[in-house]
């Protein structure tokens, strides 16, 4: 024991010689070296940037100092703009040599599923506070050593965070026998968007229309005000320029341009701030809307999400549909019509025939002159070109002979029972009958040699009205109710179309097709289209009613004495009052008729009931039907012809002296007596013109055939469950005005008219100085405006050495010389101008950005300073430890 003893003292021993002596300066010398790198790595060196500064403006860095904590969690932005997360990254290996599986070293600190990023070991408690609502397992907050166990018990946490957060992108599964759900889950998004979601977007429709108008004022006020500020910006610039002439006054006056453009500028700022914030508010209101209803979608069963999308691509190519089924429905009417009483319409045409080939004064169509230079007219849908190529388009060469070839070849396959092709449509029926009543009921219009509107009855007036009474009338009444019977049938059988493609589409995707619920869909959207199309109609029918009765009235009102002529059965004069007769009656009709439409139940029939049907148990007479309110005016209408058509045949065209009859019977009358009789002749085309209107309208059931084919076979109602699409928004306003330029006040110069040296004739010296001041001296001399320029070389008219710089200064500084002097950063306009003259000189300006521009001084010195300071109380420290220590025992 004392043998050990003995060793273990003399182990102490020797230990502590082997440090006594050096004791003190291995700890001081250990001090000095800790202190020194402190120092010098702990001051931070701070340079001027090397870019002389133009603006006004400071930048100011700030260093912070990043502890070893901070460090493991820092996040560094990259270069290009990615982000990089500076935490603490290790291997397969943890802290106690024990291997880690590669599976589970890949999945910690991994910031994304299936992230193949080095794994990346946090915090222990950081982890642990970060997952309290995740989960119930806690981790101690004391830093341990990272064991293969702790790593795997993260790894198993994470995975199910993971699966707690994981949000479900795809619809919300519902049992196939929970309908009740489905059927409460449809219900909620339909009530939502035809509710608080239909109102949002009123709201924002609302909120755009204001937007837009605000839009509007704020760019008619911002041109007004760039076009003022290039103005002044323009003055301005020419102001600063000028440096030879007494400029108070225009300064004044610039001044005070400055100060109204500010304050426009200002006022265009406030507009901008107050039309963004409009925008964001507006937005925003609206993404919330859109949001919710797009989470209640994205809670409907997968299979209603389905049929959505289907239904959704079928609603897009609807329009295109309708558009083929218009082309088969009016082509098939046609046919149709022309079926049922071929025979009368090939009297009509054949006595047209004759009547176009006959007429020497031809009937002018109003015409068009496409791009090409090619002369082209459409009447009532059909177009016709000039086929004679005389420049015009005229009834007799142009329109008639094709109306007459196309009619006939249709007659012709209906004898031969082939329809699988027509030439003609209905637009030639109206055409053909509308020829034949200028012809019989109107004095024709032509222009004359002066440009004036001159009147010519046709020679084949007489033939044209025989044809009229005896087969075109009939012709035009029969074949309109024919094909509008026949487009009626098309519209209904929209219903079967739209059934079946809805029962496919719900097939398809596994869903349960509801009969009953589509009928009353189907009939709802049917009863709105007929209400709408009969106010469309019944509101046409009576306008033009009251057109024709204008044309009457401006007759009675001119006291015209062939007006009011009672050699006719009816006398002229009487027509407005019984036309006024029939148009209250409709009216009556019409309003009767709307109102039992509304409160009428809605049934797959409902537009048929509205057009011509009618439903005496509902209260709907037939008389109020579309067909009913036309019959009574057409009916009406169409018989004044029995007047006027005598009335310019057997009356006017014998009561002119001046007109001119030829060979073929055509009447010409004389400028004056058109003139003075222009009532009566523009109420004989009125009349013409109404009539062939109404054979029109009776054919057309609706003026937008393809319109109402599309509503009634777009999927709406509860089957229009399509995700929603979003409405596009508003973007801020980015286009801000400029600001005016300040008005800046223009430094003097004296220039010294003797001296002829053309060398550099401004030096520039900078002081650097602790306040970082510089001192511009700018000499005098004649020739251009001084400059600072040190190293240019004589003009070639010169014939003096270029003197250096020093000689230079000094020379010109006998002649009289200015020094200003600018110190640190003040302002130009700040800036101490002295004027030193001697001998003769003038006044000129130094331009401001002549002055010569000092670097910002910085805090490097004061650094070094702190070194200095703390190595010599090191050295201090250093010679306090270098005496020996007393020995000890």
């Amino acid at each position: 024991m004392a043998e050990l003893n003995m060793n273990y003292t003399e182990r102490k021993i020797s230990h502590f010689k082997m440090y006594k002596v050096k004791k003190q300066w291995l700890f001081t010398g250990m001090g000095f070296l800790a202190m020194s790198g402190t120092l010098l790595f702990g001051s931070v060196s701070v340079k001027a940037d090397t870019t002389q500064s133009t603006g006004s403006s400071v930048t100011t860095t700030q260093v912070g100092v990043t502890t070893s904590d901070d460090a493991l969690n820092q996040t560094t932005t990259e270069p290009n703009g990615t982000k990089s997360d500076n935490k603490l990254q290790t291997t397969g290996t943890d802290k106690e040599g024990t291997q880690v599986p590669d599976d589970t070293a890949n999945s910690i600190g991994s910031a994304e599923p299936g992230s193949t990023d080095d794994a990346v070991v946090s915090n222990p408690a950081t982890d642990t506070a970060s997952k309290t609502d995740e989960t119930a397992e806690t981790t101690p907050t004391v830093s341990t050593p990272t064991t293969a166990g702790t790593m795997q018990r993260r790894v198993m946490l994470r995975k199910q965070a993971a699966v707690k957060q994981a949000a479900p992108t795809a619809a919300t599964d519902i049992p196939d026998g929970d309908a009740d759900s489905a059927t409460n889950a449809k219900q909620d998004y339909l009530d939502y968007a035809t509710g608080e979601y239909a109102t949002a977007m009123t709201n924002y429709q609302t909120q755009s229309d204001a937007i837009n108008t605000q839009i509007a004022a704020y760019q008619a006020s911002k041109d007004a005000y760039d076009s003022a500020l290039a103005d002044y910006q323009n003055e301005l610039a020419s102001f600063e320029q000028d440096t030879t002439s007494d400029k108070t006054d225009q300064k004044t006056q610039l001044s005070q341009t400055y100060t109204v453009l500010e304050n426009q500028y200002q006022q265009l700022q406030t507009q901008l701030a107050t039309i963004n914030t409009a925008v964001t508010v507006a937005n925003a209101a609206y993404d919330e809307a859109y949001a919710t209803l797009q989470t209640k979608y994205e809670a409907l069963p997968q299979s209603v999400q389905n049929a959505g999308t289907e239904i959704k691509n079928y609603n897009e190519a609807v329009s295109d549909q309708a558009a083929s089924l218009v082309a088969e429905a009016t082509t098939k009417a046609y046919v149709t019509a022309l079926s049922k009483d071929p025979t009368t319409v090939s009297t009509t045409v054949n006595e047209a025939d004759s009547i176009a080939k006959n007429a020497t004064e031809k009937i002018i169509a109003t015409s068009d002159t496409t791009s090409d230079g090619s002369v082209t007219a459409t009447l009532f849908g059909k177009t016709y070109t000039d086929t004679n190529g005389d420049g015009q388009i005229t009834y007799e060469d142009d329109v008639i002979p094709i109306v007459i070839s196309d009619l006939k070849a249709d007659l012709s396959s209906i004898t031969d029972g082939n329809l699988t092709s027509v030439k003609g449509s209905y637009p030639e029926i109206v055409v053909l009958f509308n020829y034949l009543k200028q012809v019989a009921d109107t004095s024709l219009p032509y222009e004359t040699t002066d440009g004036t509107v001159g009147r010519v009855e046709s020679g084949e007036a007489n033939n044209g009205s025989n044809v009229l009474s005896q087969y075109g009338s009939k012709m035009a009444s029969s074949f309109s109710s024919n094909y509008a019977s026949e487009l009626l049938s098309t519209i209904d059988g929209t219903k079967a179309q739209l059934e079946a493609t809805l029962k496919n589409i719900y097939g398809e995707t596994g869903n349960t097709f509801d009969e009953a619920s589509f009928n009353q869909t189907f009939d709802d959207t049917l009863k709105q289209v007929a209400i709408q199309i009969y106010t469309d109609q019944t509101d046409a029918i009576i306008s033009m009613a009251e057109n024709l009765k204008s044309s009457f009235d401006n007759a009675d009102a001119a006291d015209d004495s062939l007006w009011q002529t009672n050699t006719l059965y009816v006398a002229p004069t009487k027509l407005a009052q019984q036309l006024q007769d029939a148009i209250d009656t409709a009216k009556q009709n019409a309003d009767t008729g709307l109102a039992t439409l509304k409160t009428m139940p809605a049934s797959d029939d409902f537009l048929s009931l509205a057009y011509s049907t009618g439903d005496a148990a509902d209260g709907l007479d037939t008389n109020a039907t579309i067909n009913g309110i036309w019959t009574g005016l057409y009916d009406t209408i169409d018989w004044f012809g029995t007047t006027v058509s005598p009335l310019m045949k057997n009356l006017v065209s014998i009561s002119d002296p001046n007109s001119i009859k030829d060979k073929d019977g055509n009447v010409t009358f004389s400028a004056d007596f058109v003139a003075q009789h222009a009532v009566v002749f523009d109420a004989a085309t009125a009349l013409a013109n109404t009539v062939t209107q109404l054979v029109v309208k009776s054919g057309e059931i609706t003026n937008d055939l393809q319109g109402v084919l599309t509503d009634l076979l777009t999927v709406s109602g509860d089957f229009a469950v399509t995700q929603p699409e979003k409405t596009q928004l508003f973007t801020t306003i980015t286009d801000e005005p400029e600001a005016p330029s300040v008005v800046k006040s223009a430094d003097l110069v004296y220039r010294d008219d003797t001296d002829q040296l053309t060398t550099p004739t401004a030096s520039t010296t900078a002081q650097d100085d602790q306040t970082g001041s510089a001192f511009l001296t700018v000499t005098s001399g004649s020739g251009d405006q001084p400059t600072t320029d040190k190293t240019s070389a004589p003009a070639a008219a010169d014939n003096r050495d270029a003197p250096t710089h020093d000689a230079a200064a000094a020379t010109l500084a006998a002649k009289g010389s200015m020094t200003v002097a600018t110190t640190g950063m003040v302002n130009r306009a700040t800036q101490t101008k002295a004027l030193l003259q001697t001998g003769k000189s003038t006044a000129e300006t130094i331009p401001q950005k002549q002055a010569a521009k000092t670097l910002p001084q910085t805090n490097e010195h004061q650094a070094t300073t702190w070194t200095l300071l703390g190595l010599v109380l090191l050295s201090f420290l250093s010679a306090l430890g270098m005496t020996s220590k007393r020995r000890q025992h």
